[in-house]
């Protein structure tokens, strides 16, 4: 007998997600994929986040395609967070979710693309 998903859960990232604790973010996740149809990851509180914090997310919106479940950022993105999203070369507004984040994000360039 399968269990009943929630809704919605909203995961808050505090202070920092980086490599050191990216197994207990990834499980986090993992966790909320398998109860609920939606999850909101509230970035609002977030310090400091390295390129595997941006994996995870990343990785997120690929597992909610792929499970047809919605994940969504909500949230104020803290201006130095959303600046090292820039320095990367992804909008602010691209990582928030959506068609956009899919076609920019989830697409990777070849080698070969000429349009890299």
């Amino acid at each position: 007998m399968s269990k009943k998903k929630t809704e919605t859960q909203t995961i808050v990232w505090k202070e920092t997600v980086t490599i050191e604790n990216s197994q207990e973010k990834t499980q986090e996740l993992l966790n909320a994929f398998n109860t609920s149809k939606e999850i909101a990851l509230d970035m609002s509180e977030l310090e400091n986040i390295d390129v595997t914090g941006v994996q995870l997310i990343i990785a997120a919106q690929k597992e909610a395609i792929r499970k047809k479940t919605v994940f969504k950022i909500i949230g104020t993105i803290p201006p130095a967070i959303a600046s090292y999203f820039t320095c990367i070369g992804i909008p602010v507004d691209t990582i928030r979710g959506g068609e956009q984040f899919s076609s920019n994000i989830l697409n990777p360039i070849s080698a070969g693309d000429n349009n890299a």
